[in-house]
């Protein structure tokens, strides 16, 4: 299945508990709440909502979904600065 706890899920973590550790418990189901009082609008793709849903976290109502870009090329032609 691979890494589960990749880089960016550690970070957000890290962030998470640095902005709310005062209102963090040992309660999981409390806990998934804490965060999402923030009503900041929160951008991701269809796979990371579908993977939220499945967490439990489906009713946040902050979340964007915004379609990842096809067909895109970053490589710039020979020559060009």
């Amino acid at each position: 299945m691979g890494r589960v706890r990749t880089k960016t899920v550690k970070k957000a973590a890290r962030v998470i508990i640095e902005k709310y550790y005062t209102r963090l418990g040992n309660d999981f189901h409390t806990n998934k709440r804490v965060s999402a009082l923030d009503q900041e609008i929160i951008e991701v793709d269809p796979d990371t909502k579908e993977m939220l849903k499945l967490l439990d976290f489906g009713s946040l109502s902050n979340l964007q979904v915004t379609q990842p870009t096809v067909g895109m090329n970053f490589k710039t032609p020979r020559g060009a600065v």
